[in-house]
């Protein structure tokens, strides 16, 4: 069971809330936002604790939204509120941002992945459950190269239902 916190659902929402109203209007965007805490609390308390990982919260806040919304979000026109809302001046400030064309960009987030997989390696209790990192630097000698083994969230989507719709929104 994952920790509750309510600072995601709560910062992610009050930034959101604009374009699920441009997308879907004043009515089905309260409802599914005044419906989304409980499912977001139940979400946490079904996913494996992986420590503090800020991607499973923040996912789930979109998860939530859209189930409490009761089949009156489809998924094609949520990518759209989805990608609208992380090009928004402060969360893509606030998400990173950045080029990684530029050197110093690519580095910072290499030096960003290195240190999740770090962190895992550090705690031994979460290692089964949290992200898994494989980087092999020989396969891009411009970027970086990694793939995941273990990603939580891919394995709380196919266990509680989310998998499709998932697949709907980032495709």
């Amino acid at each position: 069971m994952m920790k509750y916190t309510g600072k995601y659902y709560r910062m992610l929402t009050f930034f959101m809330k604009k374009y699920l109203k441009e997308q879907y209007g004043k009515d089905i965007t309260k409802k599914a936002l005044q419906n989304a805490p409980a499912i977001y609390k139940d979400m946490l308390s079904k996913c494996d604790d992986i420590g503090a990982d800020g991607n499973i919260y923040m996912c789930f806040v979109f998860l939530s939204i859209w189930k409490a919304a009761d089949g009156k979000i489809d998924p094609e026109s949520f990518r759209t509120v989805v990608n609208k809302f992380m090009r928004s001046g402060i969360v893509a400030k606030f998400m990173g941002g950045k080029d990684i064309n530029k050197p110093a960009d690519l580095q910072r987030a290499k030096d960003r992945f290195h240190a999740m997989q770090d962190w895992a390696d550090a705690h031994p209790q979460y290692k089964d459950k949290t992200w898994d990192f494989n980087f092999d630097d020989s396969k891009h000698k411009d970027g970086s190269y990694y793939h995941f083994t273990r990603c939580p969230l891919n394995d709380f989507a196919r266990k509680h239902g989310f998998w499709k719709f998932c697949l709907s929104v980032v495709t």
